[in-house]
């Protein structure tokens, strides 16, 4: 298989808020996982890695791993199940985990094997990396709204994600001396003005090629990721609280509540009004 042939189909998407099996398995399709909050180790493939907020693990199926987390409150672990094709997208239902000393007997999606980006043949796992927190989260929300084609879109995005982990794993230490600083700012401060000129001061460049870094590393504009931290920091407010949407505008660096409105029809497929309304139906 080579990259070009990559077509993700999505077969389940979604947040657990409790603690995942302690106990080691075998995943049927492949997996990814992002940790939004809590702490401990990973085992995959008789490797351990400690993780805590912002971990990312991603990997293929007939792969044997644990969860062990340290704490078993305050527990958010975002779980995609996927192919990395459409061959198999006639079995809808999720797919159990199998006990290892079952793996062998028991059907499991075909194991695909890439001959041009040998980093996906390998379990990925990646500390920190909140650089694709966002990315993450915009899949799931798609993946559980009502909107037309959310579930094509979706796996459009898992698509998306999955090119640029692979360019993240070949980029170098860029991330962490130019980019992680622009982000962390960004996070910060995403509920207020942020130009390209306060951004150039922070890491020494000329504001134009903050922009073209954020393009070549991660695969959108300085506007368009802005624009994502916002869109799911607004979806989490309308889903969670009972604030207005005015004061959600607010919120989420939005002066102008027609101009939020706008935003977030274009970026879901449905007002911020009936988001509401269908998260209270979940």
């Amino acid at each position: 298989m080579i990259a070009r042939d990559i077509n993700p189909f999505i077969r389940r998407a979604f947040i657990l808020k409790k603690t995942p099996l302690n106990k080691s398995v075998v995943n049927s399709d492949c997996r990814l996982f992002y940790v939004i909050s809590g702490s401990g180790t990973l085992t995959v493939e008789n490797k351990v890695f400690s993780f805590e907020n912002d971990f990312f693990a991603l990997w293929k199926s007939e792969t044997e791993y644990c969860w062990n987390f340290s704490k078993t409150n305050n527990i958010q672990l975002a779980i995609i199940n996927f192919d990395y094709t459409q061959d198999f997208s006639h079995i809808t239902e999720p797919l159990g985990l199998i006990p290892p000393e079952d793996a062998s007997e028991q059907a499991i999606i075909r194991c695909e094997a890439f001959s041009d980006i040998c980093q996906l043949n390998s379990p990925v796992c990646i500390k920190n990396f909140q650089i694709y927190k966002e990315g993450v989260l915009s899949i799931i929300n798609t993946f559980m709204s009502a909107s037309v084609f959310s579930k094509e879109l979706s796996d459009a995005l898992l698509k998306k994600l999955i090119f640029n982990v692979v360019r993240y794993i070949t980029a170098g230490s860029i991330y962490d001396s130019v980019l992680l600083p622009v982000l962390d700012y960004i996070h910060a401060n995403y509920n207020r003005e942020i130009t390209n000129s306060a951004l150039g001061k922070l890491i020494n460049y000329h504001p134009y090629h903050v922009n073209l870094l954020m393009k070549k590393y991660t695969g959108r504009t300085l506007h368009s990721y802005i624009t994502q931290i916002r869109m799911n920091e607004a979806s989490r407010l309308l889903a969670n609280t009972n604030s207005s949407i005015e004061s959600i505008s607010t919120e989420t660096g939005y002066k102008n509540p027609s101009h939020f409105y706008k935003v977030f029809k274009q970026h879901f497929g449905i007002s911020p009004s009936e988001y509401r309304r269908h998260s209270a139906l979940i």
